[in-house]
């Protein structure tokens, strides 16, 4: 072969190797798959140079193994040539030796080279070349080329081919760099959709939870400005976007509401206020407010986090206990003082009554009969306040309210008249019946319509009008008294129901009168409310609506020994009471019918009733020592023959160990 020949050849394989490089970048680029970019380089390589086989292996996960990609692959024999699935072991056959030595390895004539395992195959292999497939400075694969004809192989090709062998290795790992980033993509686009979707949800959760909360809760910026509320906001009349961008203090009612929370916003701390919000249409809330410090790492404090907390019914049930427990208190006092009164004033009226049958001058029976009246005024006073202090228990029957405001009405006709007040009235025809004490809720609606004429006595002008309504709703009545006259104050409206509390001039009141209402009204499972506001003060009665009795009283049946028939004289009577003046009365009362004894003490008693027998025992029941109830569970044990034969006798209402004992 001359030198001619010799660049004849190098040129043509130079061409054509130029031609197949061309053919693969163009067609190649445009592939992202390993297996796609092995393929077409096989095809590509196979139709240029005219090759018999050619085939792309690369290195498993392992790299113990060069397993096909494309073109032909060993077949799985029997015997001492090692391959597995498709593959060979690094370092056995040509295609493992330069895998492992990272050499290329040409062999011009296959017969001639031990090097070279004979495989069954299809393709007659007279002479390959075989290059390893890099990436940087990492073998990853090996490219086999072989031609049936000897020889058919140069170091030209060698040359030339190496260039290929290393694009074909970056075509291979940019393909694979491009198909981890494509994997990693499409899991960051799941990572990104399952952390948007968690944020989503823990968004619309935490949504949820501050919409439907029970409390407004709200974002103030530092200048005091919201910046974020929930719909709770609506209950007091105002939408979420009227409010954003307004001051807090818009909502605020008094000076030191405002001036509390410009405080809290100055000092950046949490705290916790009682204050009054005001509503759209006049609503206020009693409200806890809790503002906490909201802050950003670079900004520091950004604003304040508030919850509002509509405390209006508890504020109102806390007044109620503290009216209750103030009654409570003041009825034992007032019960104490009624039952000393009572014991003063019966010898005062019973001596009075009898004064009057004795034979007595004019003027000497005038100033008895003035002590007499005096001293059942006295009694009707302390009458009032045992009542007041609720432990009278009330006279209850079926009564329509109407008819019990129709009574008062008449009765005040005349009063209500002379002060030039018009009185209107509408009252529900088909109010149903309650259960209640008659009088006692008669004194209830006189109280409120005399403290109406009353108010408007002081002011002195024409024009007072007093309207009454009744209705039943939801298994209760209501009863609305309401008046046109001057408002009461609010910080008198918060005690109007404290006993002893009034706004009238000394000796024209004395403050019993509505804390009484509010004692009777709760005793017949109701309540009483009033409001006040420039012309008009409303008084509201709650009652419920109960058709029959809900308990039976049991009557006490004469007993054998009691006096019911023929002649009372040699009739023996016991009389009991530590006040001797009381016991003076009784016995002058009885001496001229019975033969009656007294004493002062338990201990007396016991003596008497353990040596004598008596037909009626007349016992006070409240006694230093030994009390009625005592001396009564003494008879019941020691003689029970008279059991049955006892009386007994209070200036106090009646407690709870004296009705058990009844």
């Amino acid at each position: 072969m001359n030198l001619n020949s010799e660049l004849q050849r190098f040129y043509n394989d130079v061409m054509q190797s130029l031609s197949a490089f061309q053919r693969i970048v163009t067609t190649v680029n445009k592939k992202s798959d390993v297996k796609a970019i092995c393929e077409e380089v096989v095809k590509i390589l196979s139709d240029e140079l005219g090759l018999d086989h050619c085939s792309i292996m690369l290195l498993d996960e392992s790299g113990n193994y060069v397993v096909n990609q494309a073109g032909s692959s060993p077949r799985d024999v029997s015997g001492n040539i090692p391959s597995f699935n498709r593959s060979f072991k690094v370092g056995e056959g040509v295609a493992g030796m330069v895998a492992k030595t990272n050499s290329p390895i040409l062999i011009a004539d296959v017969d001639k080279d031990g090097r070279f395992l004979k495989l069954e195959s299809a393709v007659d292999i007279g002479s390959l070349l075989c290059f390893p497939v890099y990436s940087g400075d990492m073998s990853i694969g090996v490219l086999n080329l072989s031609h049936q004809r000897r020889n058919f192989f140069s170091r030209h090709h060698e040359k030339v081919f190496s260039i290929l062998s290393a694009t074909v290795g970056h075509l291979v790992t940019y393909a694979r760099l491009q198909k981890d980033l494509e994997l990693l993509n499409r899991d960051l686009q799941i990572t990104v959709m399952e952390r948007t979707r968690e944020i989503e949800e823990s968004h619309e959760y935490l949504k949820n939870i501050f919409e439907n909360a029970s409390d407004i809760i709200f974002t103030i910026d530092n200048e005091g400005r919201f910046t974020f509320l929930n719909k709770r906001v609506e209950d007091l009349g105002y939408t979420k976007d009227e409010l954003v961008g307004k001051p807090f203090d818009h909502l605020l009612i008094s000076e030191e509401g405002i001036r509390a929370f410009v405080n809290v916003l100055k000092q950046g701390y949490k705290k916790t206020l009682e204050i009054e919000l005001k509503g759209k249409g006049g609503t206020v809330w009693q409200a806890l407010c809790s503002f906490t410090p909201l802050k950003s790492s670079s900004e520091g404090i950004v604003g304040l986090l508030g919850v509002a907390k509509d405390i209006t019914e508890r504020k109102m049930l806390e007044k109620k206990l503290l009216q209750t427990e103030k009654l409570a208190s003041l009825g034992t006092f007032v019960s104490g003082i009624a039952h000393e009164l009572n014991n003063r004033l019966l010898p005062v009226l019973v001596y009075s009554e009898l004064l009057q049958e004795a034979l007595l001058g004019e003027n000497e029976l005038k100033l008895i009969k003035t002590i007499n009246r005096s001293a059942t005024g006295a009694k009707h006073i302390v009458e009032s306040l045992l009542r007041f202090s609720r432990q009278e228990k009330p006279h209850k029957s079926c009564v329509n309210l109407n008819n019990v405001l129709n009574s008062v009405v008449s009765i005040l006709n005349y009063r209500i008249s002379s002060c030039s007040i018009s009185l209107k009235s509408d009252l529900d025809k088909t109010l149903p019946m309650t259960f209640a004490d008659e009088r006692q809720i008669e004194q209830v609606f006189v109280n409120i319509i005399n403290n109406a004429c009353d108010a408007f006595e002081e002011r002195g002008e024409e024009g007072g009008e007093i309207v009454i309504r009744s209705c039943s709703k939801d298994n209760e009545i209501f009863i609305e008294i309401v008046n046109n006259g001057p408002q009461i104050p609010k910080n008198r409206l918060e005690k109007i129901f404290d006993p002893f509390y009034t706004s009238k001039e000394v000796g024209k009141g004395t403050g019993l009168g509505l804390s009484l209402c509010y004692g009777i009204v709760h005793e017949h499972g109701g309540d009483i409310t009033v409001t006040s506001e420039p012309g008009s003060t409303a008084f509201v009665i709650r009652m419920p609506v109960i058709m029959s009795e809900e308990y039976a009283y049991d009557f006490i049946q004469s007993q054998p020994g009691m006096v019911v028939n023929g002649s009372k004289a040699g009739k023996r009577v016991l009389v009991i009471d530590d006040e001797e003046d009381q016991l003076d009365v009784i016995l002058h009362i009885l001496k001229n019918k019975y033969i009656a004894d007294g004493v002062t003490s338990g201990k007396e008693a016991l003596d008497k009733l353990a040596k004598e027998t008596y037909d009626l025992i007349i016992c006070d029941i409240k006694m230093p020592g030994l009390d009625g109830a005592g001396i009564y569970e003494w008879i019941k044990e020691n003689r029970p023959v008279m059991e049955n034969k006892i009386l007994f006798s209070t200036g106090d209402m009646l407690g709870p160990k004296a009705e058990k004992i009844i």
